[in-house]
């Protein structure tokens, strides 16, 4: 019974995901093309990663990314870094796509931003996806372990809830 407890208690803290589940090892290039291994990279590190699968989650993801950029932008404890998932991509039309991505990022920001283009499926299982359209946020620990999850359109409430586990991750 109280072990029931524990394992309920974090699922609860890990915001609906079992904490300790790993990211999918996935290196990328980013639109300021860097190579970036994830987990790898993070070397120790937190850090924060929002995912979409369609251009429609674009409408879900940029409000969870602005707050993030605001809120933890600036620090060297938190790594970012936003995922879209282009797997699905026709390899002819990816060239286009990466342009209209990098066109209204800054400098600063198309070095967090690290278009997947395989391995979709182990990143669905690792975000237990529901639909194409949701953003999906992540809070790894420096060894690329789920420390934190949530899905769906921007709420303040759950953004709370990423802060306070921010702060305790290391």
């Amino acid at each position: 019974m109280k072990a029931a407890l524990l394992l309920i208690g974090a699922f609860l803290f890990c915001g609906g995901t079992l904490c300790g589940q790993s990211i999918p090892v996935t290196r990328a290039i980013s639109l300021a093309d860097t190579t970036v291994t994830l987990p790898g990279d993070l070397k120790g590190r937190p850090a924060i990663l929002v995912l979409g699968f369609s251009k429609n989650s674009s409408q879900q993801t940029k409000p969870w990314t602005e707050a993030i950029e605001r809120d933890f932008g600036s620090q060297e404890k938190i790594a970012f870094y936003q995922l879209p998932m282009l797997q699905e991509v026709p390899r002819l039309v990816r060239s286009f796509v990466l342009q209209g991505m990098r066109k209204p990022l800054n400098t600063a920001q198309r070095s967090h931003f690290l278009p997947v283009f395989d391995n979709e499926e182990a990143w669905k299982s690792a975000v237990h996806f529901a639909g194409a359209d949701d953003a999906y946020v992540l809070l790894v620990d420096g060894s690329g372990r789920i420390q934190w999850q949530a899905s769906g359109a921007f709420q303040e409430e759950q953004y709370d809830g990423l802060r306070k586990r921010a702060a305790a991750v290391e």
